[in-house]
């Protein structure tokens, strides 16, 4: 899979925020698939104005029911769950 669409996002996000904006708050779905944990969320720490939460399966379930999901302004599945229940 291209890395274009990460830096389309990584772009939007950072040209969408200014400082004295409020944090956009992104819940990041994880699981199902192996991926280099430290490459990815120093990149999410990287990103100017963003607060972000990783939360993996099968926890990710809980969070995702509308009324915890509300909290957040974006969900970023990264994730491939083996079953869906």
């Amino acid at each position: 899979m291209s890395h274009a669409w990460w830096i389309a996002l990584c772009c939007t996000l950072t040209a969408a925020t200014a400082d004295d904006a409020p944090k956009i708050k992104c819940l990041v779905v994880t699981g199902g698939h192996g991926f280099e944990r430290a490459p990815f969320a120093a990149m999410w720490d990287a990103l100017p104005g963003i607060e972000w939460r990783e939360v993996q399966h099968p926890h990710a379930y809980a969070e995702l029911k509308p009324e915890a999901a509300a909290k957040w302004d974006v969900l970023v599945l990264y994730d491939m769950p083996q079953t869906i229940s």
